[in-house]
């Protein structure tokens, strides 16, 4: 059971009822939903310098290839991913294929700050969000995430009452976490389907629209969720390398509680979305196009401009439970930040665009 109480209160731990917003994992080591210090299995890997006696440095380059394996209760809570791949260099190398993450404590992967990676062929199951993180801007480069099923994530502020960050800025993004959250360089994000999201599927900030060939976004799929893709503007990434024009390319949404994509763009002075396909969202695709407050040097001051082209939104498709769903489950709806009551009425029409 979940009882708001009011300010003040002192939370009864361990009586299996969730009194939020106060019952959390730092006042009551046990919650309602259990212990706070879970921990499984976990893999790191990562490149280092060894200091030698004379002052001579030793690079141990680290290797990784797991292959057709299953990790079962991975990670640790709020510590540790299933896999991590840190600061690779230029001759290391990390390959996940064909590995089956089986319920874990934390994400999956984090790919961070390393170059080459490869996760393709997995499935993950039931993890915390972002299930997929690849981290480090210019220094994580052309990683490839391919032919993923990525199923269930859950959402932080659901799980064990985590506390929100301070920054409003990173709470935000944190609203919006994807099975996918790609703060990389030129990752490649090729044939994946993220499925049953308590957030949204992917999160990023798309390819170079000079990317015209979509060699590194595209024919991804989300569906059950509650947004499909969140374009991130918060970007890691210089000006330079970001470019001014970002693309949003072969892309399926289906069954989403909010927007198929929604986008705020405070960095780029063009976006263009082309064929994407959406169905039985309440919102197809809702971006904002925002004047940047600090603007770079470079940004003459020109409308910004939203291009979409080669694209379908349906709003009901008629299939089974889509025409008034039911709001999204598991814990996701307890947080006031979840704003799942956004578009809650059966009565609120469906946009396209």
């Amino acid at each position: 059971a979940q009882v708001d109480v009011p300010r003040g209160t002192v939370p009864q731990c361990g009586n299996q009822v969730c009194e939020k917003p106060l019952e959390v994992s730092g006042n009551c080591p046990s919650d309602c939903r259990g212990p706070s210090w879970e921990w499984g299995a976990a893999i790191m890997v990562a490149s280092y310098q060894e200091l030698l006696v004379g002052g001579f440095a030793q690079q141990r380059v680290a290797e990784m290839d797991i292959s057709h394996v299953e990790m079962r209760y991975f990670g640790q809570n709020d510590n540790q991913y299933g896999v991590m791949v840190h600061r690779l260099g230029p001759r290391g190398s990390a390959r996940m294929d064909g590995v089956a993450f089986n319920r874990g404590y934390e994400g999956a992967v984090w790919i961070d700050s390393a170059s080459g990676a490869e996760l393709q062929d997995s499935v993950t199951y039931r993890t915390k969000l972002p299930t997929v993180l690849v981290t480090g801007g210019v220094l994580a480069r052309r990683n490839l995430v391919r032919g993923n099923l990525m199923v269930t994530g859950i959402w932080r502020e659901s799980h064990r009452g985590i506390v929100l960050p301070g920054s409003k800025l990173e709470r935000k993004t944190r609203y919006a976490e994807g099975l996918l959250k790609d703060k990389g360089y030129e990752t490649y994000v090729i044939g994946n389907v993220a499925a049953g999201s308590e957030r949204s599927g992917f999160i990023g900030s798309g390819a170079l629209c000079s990317d015209t060939n979509d060699t590194f976004w595209r024919d991804n799929e989300v569906h059950t969720a509650m947004s499909g893709f969140w374009y991130n503007h918060y970007r890691p990434i210089p000006q330079a390398l970001y470019g001014a024009c970002r693309r949003i390319a072969r892309l399926t949404v289906w069954k989403v509680w909010h927007y198929g994509i929604y986008g705020e763009n405070m960095d780029v002075v063009q976006m263009r979305v082309a064929k994407v396909k959406v169905a039985d969202a309440k919102v197809g695709l809702y971006v904002i196009m925002a004047a940047n407050v600090k603007p770079p040097a470079w940004y003459p001051g020109n409308d910004q401009v939203m291009h979409v082209s080669d694209s379908l939104f349906v709003g009901d498709s008629g299939a089974p439970g889509t025409c008034n769903p039911d709001p999204p489950g598991l814990h996701t709806c307890l947080s006031r930040y979840a704003y799942c009551k956004k578009f809650a009425s059966p009565r609120t029409r469906y946009v396209g665009v």
